[in-house]
């Protein structure tokens, strides 16, 4: 049964992912569906949001940026070879190019987006369903 409901919030999270841009494996979307558990739909929802923006925060951030052949730019560390130091509102729009969503962005969106449900409460909902479920 968890294994089902596990899969369930995997294929929320992909629904919620499906026109990203997106750089996660089989064995990370089954660690994220691991640490979803108790997470509601709109949980999932709100968790994927703040992912899905992780990059753009990341760009904002960005202090410096390395100019990719083809006159594009990204975002790296000050000590990476060719690093330009200037800021997003600096660079072309077009030119820009955002990181990949990856399983790190969802980890950090954890830390703001978290389960609306707890151990408590499911207990008392599956108690109070048994209670006045109908039966024949």
């Amino acid at each position: 049964m968890m294994t089902k409901i596990r899969e369930a919030r995997i294929e929320l999270l992909k629904i919620h992912t499906k026109d990203s841009c997106i750089n996660i494996s089989d064995e990370e979307w089954q660690t994220l569906g691991q640490k979803t558990e108790l997470y509601s739909g709109s949980d999932i929802a709100n968790l994927t949001l703040g992912a899905l923006f992780q990059p753009i925060r990341e760009m904002q951030n960005a202090k410096y940026w390395k100019h990719l052949p083809g006159g594009r730019f990204v975002p790296c560390d000050s000590n990476s070879s060719g690093a330009i130091q200037t800021e997003l509102k600096n660079l072309p729009a077009d030119l820009v190019i955002p990181k990949q969503v990856q399983l790190d962005d969802f980890l950090k969106s954890m830390k703001t987006h978290s389960k609306t449900i707890s151990e408590t409460d499911l207990v008392q909902f599956t108690q109070f369903a048994k209670s006045y479920s109908q039966t024949g």
